[in-house]
Parts: C-alpha cells; structure tokens; sequence
C-alpha cells in the first residue's frame, strides 16, 4: 500500500482522486491533501520537486557546482547523485519490462486455455447431441415394442 505523502493515510492508486508527482520523489497524494492542485496538474509535480526545480520530461535535476570553487570530491558527489537517479529510472525500467513480460506470457496462456476449454466445450456439445438423438432412438424403439406387445395381447384374447 501507498500513503499519501502529506496526510501519511494509504491510497488506492486506482482511483481517481489520487495524484502521482513525476518528479523524482514518485511521491503520491490525495487531490483534497494538495494546496495549489491546479499548479500541481500543470506542472506534474509537487512543492519539493518544483522547488529543486527539477524538469519533469528529465527528471534530473541540473548540475549547480560552481566549477572554480568545487572541489573534485563535490563533483563527484554531484555526478553520483545524478548517476544514482538514472540508475533507479533504469530500475523501474525494468522492472516494468518484467513486468510488462509477465503479464503478456499469463495472458497468451489464458488465450491458449481459453482455446483449448472452446474445444472441450464444442465436443462436449456434439457428444450431447449425439447422445440426446440416441436417447430419442431408444424411447422410439421402447414405444414401438410396447406397441407391438400390446398388439400381440390384443390379438390372443
């Protein structure tokens, strides 16, 4: 379960009054939790997010190092910190695609059991009918033999 990041109460993402940042927090919030909900429809993206001024088709945020007082450390740092972003985006990437697999080998085989039961299932109709006809043959046949023995005791007296 997700919590809404300002109320901290659990949401369902499958409704409608449920709002996803797509900045780099992936935060989630219920539209009436929201403050500016129109900003945050137009932007994409919550107060923190908009603030870190983070572009919301990147999602990276740009570099601020000053590059003559910076050290080689601070810019490390800085690069590991973006690296970091692109690796969780990879991430979530695959994981998608994994997803994305799963789900398409479950629905080939329902597909394929759903053929397979339509199969079983027109059989079993055909076996029915055949042997709906044979129940119909035999009770023609009981009647003509009860008729033909009633005729015979007929025919004695």
């Amino acid at each position: 379960m997700v919590q809404c990041k300002k109320c901290k109460l659990f949401v369902s993402l499958t409704k409608d009054d449920v709002i996803k940042c797509k900045g780099s927090c992936d935060s989630v919030y219920h539209k009436k939790c929201l403050s500016n909900i129109k900003e945050f429809q137009r932007t994409q993206l919550c107060e923190s997010c908009h603030k870190s001024e983070i572009s919301p088709k990147t999602q990276v945020p740009k570099i601020n190092v000053d590059i003559e007082k910076a050290s080689a450390e601070t810019l490390l740092a800085e690069v590991n910190k973006k690296l970091e972003i692109i690796y969780q985006t990879q991430k979530k990437i695959d994981d998608l695609t994994e997803a994305v697999d799963f789900y398409a080998e479950q629905y080939q085989m329902m597909l394929n059991f759903k053929e397979a039961a339509e199969k079983k299932m027109t059989a079993l109709e055909n076996r029915n009918k055949y042997l709906q006809k044979c129940n119909d043959s035999l009770e023609e046949r009981i009647m003509f033999l009860e008729q033909r023995k009633l005729l015979k005791l007929l025919h004695k007296n």
